[in-house]
């Protein structure tokens, strides 16, 4: 019984105190109690918590930012950077897969416009509309991973565009959490200048996109000395 313990003391945490209501001196004091059981079993803490981790996002609970920055408080930068943005898109793949095979039927049902937009980004800018979804908050994130159930894009495009569009932020979340004692709120961690930053790296391949063929058109075109010697 004692080795659940950790799993279902993050299972309380974070269905008990969601962010925006999560605060810092509650994130601290989870920190302590998991540090004291991390220093005794390390490899199982960790698998625990990304199950943990894994079933949350799977099951759509929108628990990813403060369980990142736990993880980065708990386990350092160097370990929580290689498994919690790992352990974030398998369980975006998951929740993705549930959605395919079960929860068709109901998001299309409920959520037909926001869908048939997403549908619209897709059909126009391909697997760059999701990266773009992932970087700037249009949509929530739990609403995208179900979302893309529902449209007639690849679980393996998902998978490696999810992957590297939950990355930045991902690591920057782990960060903050190697850094809780420095961090005197969680609106600290999510700055305008932040969210600032994520729109425009997620603008930058629907811009790429967008001046491909005016780029493409001007390499196609001889140069004006060489059009002229023709005249």
């Amino acid at each position: 019984m004692l080795v659940l313990l950790p799993a279902l003391l993050i299972l309380f945490f974070v269905v008990f105190d969601l962010d925006p209501f999560v605060n810092i001196k509650q994130l601290r004091a989870c920190q302590e109690w998991l540090d004291t059981y991390y220093e005794k079993n390390p490899l199982q803490l960790i698998l625990l918590f990304s199950l943990v981790h894994l079933s949350l996002v799977a099951f759509a609970m929108p628990t990813s930012f403060i369980l990142n920055m736990l993880a980065g408080a708990v386990f350092g930068f160097s370990v929580a950077s290689f498994v919690m943005p790992l352990v974030t898109t398998v369980g975006a793949s998951l929740c993705f897969l549930i959605s395919r095979c079960l929860l068709r039927n109901i998001m299309q049902e409920h959520f037909k416009d926001r869908i048939a937009a997403i549908d619209e980004g897709l059909r126009k800018d391909g697997a760059q509309y999701l990266l773009t979804l992932r970087l700037i908050p249009l949509f929530p994130f739990v609403f995208v991973n179900l979302a893309m159930g529902v449209t007639t894009l690849s679980l393996k495009k998902f998978f490696f565009v999810s992957f590297l569009g939950l990355l930045p932020k991902s690591l920057i979340y782990i960060n903050a959490g190697s850094q809780l004692s420095q961090v005197k709120s969680i609106q600290n961690v999510l700055s305008p200048w932040l969210l600032l930053s994520f729109a425009i790296i997620g603008l930058l391949p629907l811009l790429y996109k967008a001046l491909l063929p005016y780029f493409r058109s001007r390499r196609a075109r001889p140069p004006k000395k060489f059009r002229q010697s023709y005249r």
